[in-house]
């Protein structure tokens, strides 16, 4: 399994806690995403929803709205 972080038990540690979350029929928010890969990971092991620098920095409320509506735009155009 490939970690995530920095840690070498991040991978198992990760997926231990969304077969836990899953388990109680809960859902998760990871955060933290720095990279594609972890991105990635998280989806196969079933978190489908994250925040980090992977997705982007941190804005100013205006700036986030402006960022969910451009990329609902692109979204409802596929």
């Amino acid at each position: 399994m490939s970690g995530l972080g920095k840690a070498t038990n991040d991978g198992i540690v990760v997926s231990g806690m969304m077969s836990f979350v899953q388990a109680l029929c809960m859902e998760a928010i990871a955060e933290g995403v720095e990279i594609a890969e972890q991105a990635a990971r998280l989806l196969e092991i079933g978190c489908k929803v994250a925040q980090g620098y992977y997705f982007s920095e941190p804005l100013p409320p205006q700036g986030a709205s402006e960022l969910v509506s451009s990329r609902a735009q692109r979204v409802s155009s596929l």
